[in-house]
């Protein structure tokens, strides 16, 4: 996949005591409309800040009320979480803001940003267990384009939502990839598209050298998607993501856990895996990872998502409980297909 390199820059908002509790909270909020992300901290506090935010793809920092004319934006709206108060130090610029992902039209589209754990403030070489909370508004335009459309495949495209790994991307790092794909075809076989994204992803470990996948594939019941059309689109998503690696080679208790709560209140169980005996070897942690990413079939038309509230943490007790757990199967009104041991 291609890269682009960029100088590497920090943004800090939450106060964090070394070695301790790991946690980052992040809204943007004051930092210069236009700019990048990792270009609106002082020099004198990137030891101290938790998170850093490093390369980036066409994304910027913007005012909600200034691109609502966008294509797909123009229910944009500031979105809080409670689990993240007042910024911890002094910003010029927008007063309300968050991320801005710009997707050109057309087969082999992206928008990425990264980020990675500061080692110097984590005090290690980076997270066995890892806790992502954020908010995505879906642009009103979603619409996934087929670069292959006589395919007999059900499923096609391949579009990044989140991606973790340790020390580098990909091989022969110990990367997990989150996906979306769109269906050609409707439960019993005819030809359909119906606009939703399902669920999808891979995890890659090594072992002397050795790749070894394991499939989160894509869901084939229909009940499990990032992006459900009639209900998403122009609206805010809260997204929670736990990854916990097993703790020894013989152990089987690695986690890895999806929730989104939707503008209707529903709570959906995207992804539940419990007892993964996925063990990392010399890399059994995660320490950057990136927000969306590269979407291979493209989209139909210039699309835009926003990015806001970014909580990165060991501790669950950081984020908003309300968006997440065992509420999820009370309030999800989709049928969920059960979930074993292993991803399925």
């Amino acid at each position: 996949m291609p890269r682009l390199i960029f100088l590497m820059g920090v943004l800090l908002v939450s106060s964090h005591q070394a070695f301790g509790e790991f946690v980052f909270k992040e809204t943007f909020d004051g930092y210069l409309d236009g700019s990048k992300a990792n270009q609106n901290i002082k020099e004198a506090d990137k030891s101290t800040a938790p998170v850093i935010w490093t390369d980036e793809a066409y994304t910027k920092i913007a005012s909600p009320e200034k691109v609502k004319s966008l294509p797909g934006l123009k229910d944009l709206s500031v979105k809080t979480n409670p689990k993240i108060t007042a910024n911890s130090i002094a910003r010029t610029g927008t007063s309300q803001a968050g991320l801005l992902f710009t997707y050109k039209e057309g087969i082999g589209s992206w928008s990425e940003q990264r980020f990675k754990l500061n080692q110097d403030v984590l005090g290690k070489k980076g997270l066995s267990e890892i806790w992502i909370q954020y908010d995505m508004f879906i642009p009103s335009n979603f619409r996934p384009l087929d670069a292959k459309p006589t395919s007999d495949n059900t499923f096609g495209g391949g579009h990044k939502v989140l991606a973790l790994y340790a020390d580098g991307y990909s091989a022969p790092n110990s990367t997990m990839i989150f996906g979306q794909a769109f269906a050609r075809k409707d439960l019993n076989g005819v030809p359909g598209y119906d606009g939703n994204a399902y669920r999808g992803g891979t995890l890659s470990t090594y072992k002397n050298g050795e790749r070894i996948y394991t499939q989160l594939g894509i869901d084939e019941s229909r009940a499990k998607a990032w992006i459900f059309a009639d209900i998403d689109r122009g609206k805010w998503q809260r997204r929670t993501v736990h990854f916990k690696f097993p703790t020894s080679e013989t152990s089987n208790d690695g986690k890895i856990e999806v929730w989104i709560l939707r503008d209707n209140g529903v709570i959906d169980e995207l992804v539940k895996v419990h007892g993964g005996s996925f063990y990392g070897f010399n890399q059994n942690y995660f320490n950057a990872g990136y927000f969306n990413g590269w979407c291979n079939d493209g989209l139909d038309g210039e699309t835009y998502f926003f990015l806001d509230n970014v909580i990165i943490t060991d501790n669950s007790a950081n984020l908003d409980a309300g968006a997440f757990g065992e509420t999820a199967v009370a309030l999800s009104n989709r049928p969920m297909v059960p979930q074993g041991a292993h991803i399925n």
